[in-house]
């Protein structure tokens, strides 16, 4: 699977043919025809030219399964070509995209799971005991619906929790300043996973003595002494 994006007044007119039988494929509605997002595009641009064209499309076996209509307007957001019908905005796919999808402008990142759409929102530094802040829920179903027109939260399941994070958002991976035998290793936030085999690495040279390193001073518990 290869996914490319089209930035280009002229790319765009390349995807006619394979946009039109993707179209067709799928019966959905003209707004999500090639017809109606190549001319919104092209008032888009004429009202503002420093907007930027950004489709994304998703090929299998050279054959087109999902397309994003998008562009980036001047304040950096993504949005969809035609949201001046935000109610009609859809992407056109015929695969299911399970990709995680980050809006930025607004602060939350949506995620397909087999139990459904994982929306997440925001955190906060606060006592481990507080509870959780209904108008942050209240918040996030708000966007949601609107990035999302139909959406049903219903039944929607809310959830908070802890993260190990650090005022700078980076980990503490050094050496205690008071007994020599104790490491620390923490702070990564959701990206433990992510960090895990980079942050062992670096512990293990902490404990073979390596102390001067660039990276080891960057992450010592000095910074916050």
């Amino acid at each position: 699977m290869k996914i490319r994006y089209v930035s280009t007044l002229n790319d765009f007119k390349s995807l006619e043919d394979k946009w039109g039988k993707l179209f067709l494929e799928l019966n959905l509605s003209v707004f999500q025809s090639f017809e109606f997002n190549f001319f919104s595009w092209v008032q888009e641009f004429k009202s503002n030219t420093n907007n930027k064209l950004c489709i994304v499309i998703i090929e299998k076996d050279n054959s087109i399964c999902s397309i994003f209509p998008l562009y980036i307007d001047t304040l950096k957001r993504l949005r969809f070509i035609n949201d001046n019908h935000i109610d009609f905005c859809d992407i056109l796919s015929n695969i299911d995209i399970d990709i995680p999808i980050v809006f930025a402008d607004r602060g939350i990142v949506a995620t397909s799971l087999t139990s459904g759409l994982r929306i997440g929102g925001w955190a906060e530094y606060a006592h481990p005991s507080r509870p959780a802040n209904p108008n942050y829920f209240n918040s996030i179903s708000r966007i949601s619906q609107d990035l999302f027109p139909g959406l049903n939260i219903e039944n929607a399941n809310y959830w908070m929790g802890s993260r190990p994070s650090t005022p700078d958002s980076v980990p503490v991976i050094s050496k205690s300043l008071k007994i020599d035998r104790v490491f620390y290793n923490c702070g990564h936030g959701h990206y433990g996973l992510t960090h895990a085999a980079t942050s062992a690495n670096l512990l293990c040279s902490l404990i073979e003595g390596e102390q001067n390193s660039a990276e080891i001073k960057a992450l010592s518990i000095d910074r916050f002494l």
